[in-house]
């Protein structure tokens, strides 16, 4: 009888404990908007190109809370987010959102919103990814939010929950509010 329940139970494998710990310290030491160099300086102007082939200049769009999130298709949370920057799109008709499709293939990136039903403004980063060069963007998704006096207001380095939006986009509704003290969260 024991040798019966032996051959059936099977062994759950617990991921090493030193693994456990570096994910969670990996999430933790993500970068905060003051570690960027973009972080309360003038928003570097950018022309991309839209997903329908239109020439985008974010500067036109200065005066306007506008919010730049870069993003790829192969990368598992910028996916997971796409959804909730969808509804954000539908609810804060104040915010303008451009995702930044960066270091990806462009074929792949337009299969993904197709089949996803994304209805977001997409630019299209350049060879050589220029704007996320421009924008330091070390991780992704990273989300670059600029004020109406097209200052960076606040960044987010990793996924975010958007449903939190008042706690990011606060410093982008007024001017003396200082991000670090407003806590985000993130998915």
């Amino acid at each position: 009888f024991s040798r019966s329940i032996a051959r059936t139970t099977r062994k759950t494998k617990v991921p090493h404990p030193l693994l456990m710990a570096i994910l969670l310290i990996g999430a933790y030491a993500l970068p905060t908007s003051a570690d960027s160099p973009m972080y309360g300086r003038i928003a570097p102007d950018l022309t991309l190109t839209d997903q329908y082939g239109t020439m985008v200049t974010l500067s036109n769009h200065a005066g306007r809370v506008i919010l730049l999130n870069f993003w790829a298709s192969w990368c598992g949370p910028c996916k997971a987010e796409m959804p909730l920057l969808e509804r954000l799109k539908r609810e804060r008709k104040d915010i303008l959102i451009f995702a930044i499709n960066t270091r990806d293939n462009q074929t792949r990136a337009r299969e993904f919103l197709e089949r996803n039903g994304i209805s977001l403004t997409i630019l299209f980063d350049g060879s050589g990814d220029p704007a996320a060069r421009t924008y330091a963007v070390r991780v992704l998704p990273t989300s670059v939010l600029i004020d109406r006096s097209f200052r960076v207001a606040n960044i987010a380095y990793g996924a975010m929950d958007w449903t939190a939006l008042k706690e990011f986009t606060r410093s982008g509704d007024n001017k003396s509010s200082h991000p670090e003290e407003q806590p985000s969260k993130r998915i």
